[in-house]
């Protein structure tokens, strides 16, 4: 096939066109939020960061109750198309609805309990409604399974240049603490209702339907991937709240400094896996043999993207931070140097869910993530009090590395799994 053809193929190709589209929102959304968090970070003291820095890390920790791991779920059964989009659409809906609403009293309730700060519990507060206002992501999933996920993407870049205009504006005028969280819930309402609005004029589809069959089965596939995600959300954000406990608000400052950085990172994988996703299931739908050499391909080009990756910002990486934040942050460029290295299993374990969701096989993730959170957990009631913020970032990696990687092998039905990465490593 000659260079022209498959440059052609690829403009026709609408898994391409979603990616490229995704890919260039995330380019300037992540572009604008970065610009916007140095000016925000510069603006505020590292103890007010804090108090955003935790609050965001805190919520977090519920944040699996919020989608219950229903986005591959409910993609899936979208693309077989064996029960109505609606049905699914509206099933899915409530579920994640329930879900946010449980995740708020109980995020806010320990807040309270936990905080004599009440900007703290009030910032809290709000974050959860901004979960709860996701509840109308569901329309995202349709957008995936029909691969038009470009019309999301068209809303989501002109929030992006919105939210930069507005924060720019609100340290200019020196605005509160707390009306910084204010406008993620305005952003996240206006964002929602215009995605919703689109997809009426853009889906044929009834009026939302609830079944009480499709919400069980829905439940039983996608819970073993919400426990799994409440895991990761433990080991992922847990350092945090731990380093709060240990070291005060400041500490915590510092180290989401680093970390926010290299969470730019771990974006790659996420555009890329809602668009391949149907090509892999359709794969597998017609060879085994297929399937595994789509699968073996997309872990050799995320371990070598992986690794470049990391390599140049282990080099460049703590110029790059105290170019941006100046001496106030000094910590945070060592965290930012050696966190990067998180990017590897990352990318791996992001790609390693394509095949066993594909293989309907999502229940044995609560194992490796149980198996990366315990690590986590260990590491860091050893490695903060001795080492800061450093320790809980090495803490991190090596729980990454457990649960993306090497805890598949104990399994026998996730083992072939391991050996394809593996094999991708030395091939």
């Amino acid at each position: 096939m000659s260079i022209a053809a498959k440059i052609n193929r690829i403009r026709n190709s609408e898994a391409a066109l979603n990616a490229a589209w995704q890919f260039f929102e995330r380019v300037v959304g992540l572009g604008c939020s970065f610009i916007a968090s140095v000016f925000v970070i510069r603006y505020f003291a590292p103890a007010d960061y804090g108090v955003f820095a935790y609050a965001s890390s805190y919520v977090t920790l519920f944040s699996s109750l919020t989608t219950l791991g229903l986005q591959s779920i409910a993609v899936r059964e979208m693309v077989k198309q064996k029960t109505a989009t609606e049905v699914i659409m509206g099933s899915s809906f409530i579920i994640m609805l329930i879900g946010s609403l449980i995740a708020l009293i109980l995020a806010v309730s320990g807040a309270i309990l936990s905080h004599e700060k009440s900007t703290v519990t009030l910032v809290v507060l709000i974050y959860c409604l901004v979960n709860i206002v996701s509840s109308l992501s569901v329309i995202n999933y349709y957008f995936q399974a029909h691969l038009k996920t470009r019309y999301i993407a068209y809303v989501m870049l002109v929030q992006d240049i919105i939210d930069i205009s507005i924060r720019l504006c609100m340290v200019h005028f020196k605005a509160q603490l707390l009306s910084f969280a204010v406008l993620s819930l305005v952003e996240s309402i206006i964002a929602n209702l215009i995605i919703f609005i689109i997809f009426k004029n853009f889906s044929k589809l009834a009026k939302w339907k609830l079944n009480l069959k499709i919400i069980k089965y829905l439940l039983h596939q996608s819970i073993p991937l919400a426990l799994a995600g409440a895991m990761v959300s433990l080991y992922m954000r847990l350092d945090q709240v731990m380093i709060e406990y240990f070291c005060g608000l400041k500490a915590v400052a510092e180290y989401s400094v680093g970390v926010k950085l290299i969470e730019i990172f771990y974006m790659l994988p996420v555009i890329i896996v809602p668009n391949i996703f149907p090509l892999i299931i359709k794969a597998h739908e017609r060879s085994i043999e297929e399937f595994e050499v789509k699968i073996m391909k997309v872990y050799k080009c995320s371990i070598l993207v992986s690794l470049f990756l990391a390599t140049l910002v282990s080099i460049f990486g703590g110029d790059l931070i105290h170019f941006l934040y100046g001496d106030k942050y000094k910590e945070s460029e060592l965290i930012f140097q050696v966190g990067i290295w998180c990017i590897v299993p990352v990318y791996l374990g992001v790609f390693s869910g394509l095949w066993t969701q594909t293989l309907e096989l999502q229940k044995y993730s609560i194992f490796n993530t149980f198996c990366g959170l315990i690590t986590c957990v260990i590491l860091n009631f050893i490695l903060i009090p001795l080492y800061g913020i450093i320790g809980a970032i090495i803490a991190t990696i090596i729980a990454q590395f457990v649960a993306s990687i090497f805890a598949q092998i104990f399994i026998n039905k996730t083992r072939h799994n391991c050996f394809l990465i593996i094999h991708s490593v030395f091939n």
